[in-house]
């Protein structure tokens, strides 16, 4: 993790004191820095009160003033205590991002490939095992351990929160350790596309192919973005090719299976299924309570153990909903000065439900599915890029349910619904609103949807 430089910092600050004056006097000023690492912003406060007050006040304002100011998104955590010295602040490179030094774990790769972005947090000593994830857990290790001779390629797939992302990025800490000057092409697949566009149009093909095709391990998340009939599944389709025929290790992820991915060339839904298909299922109880122990031993919060049992029973979302409902707690019980209660958690929980009763909100998984349900699309299809007006209709519908029935940020619903920014949610948000008092049709289909989620969530 590296220190923020202060002339980064101080551009957020600025952001936020001109456009969040509500702000003043809620601690943000007295912040002694921020760490940038893994696209999470993490930002330090005096101490555990301070932390907790700026969770309840504090988080999307600097969300936006880093989207704002960097061009990105990034997620957002507060810490108590002291970020690194000055000495080990780390390059800034004017967008927000922190580059890693060359020759170190995480840094530049030979010849011209850019800095991997790692989360340090996703190594596979801080992956919460299950029956619902072992497989995917093992084999992912087994590809670490062995590149291009266990499973070639490894394709995970589940829904998001699950770890796709975590064990992708175990893989790429793993080989580096074991192999420092590794050729390692970590990228999400729109960045692919995007990267592939760019070097149509200015002529550098070249360039573009030797980076992708002599790769020793190719990790590419949610390649269900990629679509039928554009040249980028043709070349993606050759770099397949030219990977595996010299055993170069290919690791793949998305949020359905390979003849699941809609638009997906069969001759790509093929060589996908070549190697290894793994599943993440949703979090059993067990590894939810798991996942909140860990959480809570790394952030350094004292909770019993009775309290993380009644959150992992209440919320049955993702690892990033559970921590978040941890952190909810935690802040709150701060805030009142008194320790974390499982009567404070339920209270603190059942308010994320629509009716503020004791039921727990839907999962933004739930919310999507029974969209997908209702208008007749799959729920890649939500979750894609496609600009078909019926789908840009139901992915609108979600956002506004998803802000309606949850306690999730604008910033994590976007990124759950293909990567989107928070003013694209805003929009949904404000757009769906105003068509249900208008539309007949849409309202009813909406009060289905938000009836079928109530049954859900009391089941």
């Amino acid at each position: 993790m590296s220190r923020l430089s202060n002339e980064a910092w101080s551009e957020l600050l600025a952001y936020v004191r001109q456009h969040y004056s509500e702000l003043n006097g809620c601690g943000i000023e007295n912040s002694p820095g921020a760490t940038l690492s893994g696209g999470v912003l993490c930002v330090f406060a005096e101490d555990e009160a301070a932390a907790a007050q700026l969770v309840r006040h504090a988080r999307r304002a600097l969300a936006d003033a880093a989207q704002s100011v960097w061009g990105h998104l990034v997620a957002i955590e507060f810490r108590a205590g002291l970020p690194p010295a000055e000495s080990e602040a780390a390059p800034h490179s004017g967008n927000g991002q922190v580059v890693a030094e060359d020759g170190g774990r995480g840094g530049r790769l030979c010849d011209d490939r850019p800095a991997l972005r790692l989360n340090p947090e996703y190594r596979f000593e801080l992956f919460i095992t299950g029956p619902e994830n072992r497989l995917a857990h093992a084999s992912a290790l087994a590809v670490a351990e062995s590149p291009g001779a266990a499973y070639n390629p490894l394709f995970i797939h589940g829904p998001s929160g699950l770890g796709k992302t975590h064990l992708l990025q175990a893989i790429c800490h793993q080989v580096l350790e074991a192999r420092p000057g590794a050729r390692i092409t970590y990228l999400q697949c729109e960045s692919f596309v995007n990267e592939f566009i760019e070097a149509v149009e200015q002529g550098r093909m070249h360039e573009f192919r030797h980076r992708y095709r002599e790769s020793d391990l190719l990790l590419v998340d949610d390649v269900q973005f990629l679509k039928k009939g554009e040249s980028s599944q043709d070349e993606f389709f050759h770099t397949f090719n030219a990977l595996y025929q010299f055993q170069r290790q290919i690791v793949l992820s998305a949020d359905c299976a390979p003849g699941e991915i809609p638009d997906l060339a069969e001759r790509l839904v093929s060589r996908f299924k070549w190697g290894l298909v793994a599943r993440l299922d949703p979090l059993c109880r067990e590894t939810r309570i798991a996942i909140l122990r860990t959480k809570a031993r790394r952030r350094g919060l004292t909770i019993a153990d009775d309290v993380l049992d009644a959150i992992g029973e209440t919320v049955k979302g993702n690892a990033r909903e559970l921590e978040g409902a941890l952190m909810q707690v935690w802040a709150e019980a701060r805030v009142q000065g008194a320790a974390p209660s499982p009567e404070l958690a339920l209270r603190i929980l059942g308010a994320r439900g629509p009716e503020g009763d004791g039921r727990r909100s839907p999962t933004l998984e739930e919310i999507a599915g029974e969209v997908a349900s209702q208008f007749g699309f799959r729920i890649s299809d939500i979750r894609g890029r496609r600009r078909h007006r019926q789908v840009a209709t139901a992915r609108q519908s979600c956002m506004y349910l998803a802000r309606k029935l949850t306690a999730h940020s604008l910033e994590e619903i976007g990124e759950f619904l293909g990567r989107r920014d928070h003013s694209t949610v805003i929009h949904a948000e404000r757009a769906i609103a105003k068509r249900r008092e208008a539309d007949a049709r849409l309202r009813a289909v909406l009060d289905r949807i938000e009836a079928k989620l109530a049954g859900k969530v009391e089941g």
